[in-house]
């Protein structure tokens, strides 16, 4: 099989792969090593069909492999970190992450998902560092604007969070992650109006978004709006009869309209 052909099986392969063809696509790659077996590539994407099997021990060989031909691969060390995170190792997958980025010192990727497994890890200044790091080679990339600003949040740096969201919202004005999380931290903030805007604007899309909707009770509820507030959770406990969180929300809401606003009314989370 010559590279051009290897190209081309590996192209198909992944195709298999794409479409949840798992046992197409493992016997594709098992043919391209049968006549590569440094396929880098082709060790690593067959890797992450083991995983996705279950066989971890095999998959996590797999991996090594891979990364042993080529440390520079980063595919290879994020699907690793991945199943090494599933498995509850996160020490070890954030030492995958370390040792590929002595290999690969400007790899976006890599700097993003040691980011994300940081944030799990509520390292969260860590966390934004990894992601300056990763901005510092993509400063337009809104998933990891997003993700820092989730972590500034996490720092309680609301105001630092909205400015990264607006950066956001400039080139995707509809991006409703950042409308969303803009108008937690405008909660924060108790900047109830401009939070509940955002709300309302973001169901005006998506009328089935559930958080915001119930962001959007819990504003209402805490303005004394109590009516308002619980027409959205009979909505969410209409949609979620077996979420515990909206049935709770909506008891709560009950009880400050039977009891005709007694008592402060809930802060939104």
């Amino acid at each position: 099989m010559s590279g051009s052909k290897s190209d081309k099986a590996l192209a198909a392969a992944a195709k298999h792969h794409t479409a949840g063809r798992l046992d197409e696509a493992e016997a594709a790659y098992m043919e391209i090593l049968g006549n590569f077996p440094d396929q880098v590539a082709a060790i690593s994407n067959l890797a992450t069909i083991v995983a996705q099997k279950g066989q971890v021990k095999r998959a996590l060989s797999l991996f090594d492999r891979a990364l042993r031909l080529n440390p520079a691969f980063p595919d290879a060390a994020i699907n690793k970190a991945q199943v090494l995170k599933s498995e509850k190792r996160l020490e070890e997958a954030l030492e995958c992450y370390n040792q590929a980025l002595e290999h690969c010192p400007t790899a976006t990727a890599l700097y993003f998902q040691k980011g994300n497994l940081l944030q799990a890890q509520e390292r969260y200044q860590e966390a934004l560092d990894c992601y300056d790091q990763a901005l510092d080679q993509e400063p337009a990339n809104p998933k990891i604007q997003i993700n820092r600003g989730l972590t500034l949040q996490n720092l309680k740096r609301f105001e630092d969070a909205l400015r990264v969201y607006d950066a956001v919202l400039v080139h995707a004005p509809k991006n409703t992650e950042a409308l969303m999380n803009k108008a937690v931290c405008l909660t924060e903030l108790d900047q109830l109006d401009e939070a509940l805007a955002l709300c309302e604007q973001i169901l005006a899309e998506s009328p089935e978004n559930h958080s915001v909707m119930n962001h959007k009770g819990y504003i209402l509820n805490f303005l004394g709006r109590t009516e308002e507030a619980k027409a959205c959770f009979d909505q969410l406990v209409k949609a979620n009869p077996q979420d515990p969180a909206d049935a709770t929300s909506h008891a709560l809401c009950c009880h400050a309209v039977i009891s005709n606003g007694d008592g402060p009314p809930m802060k939104p989370d």
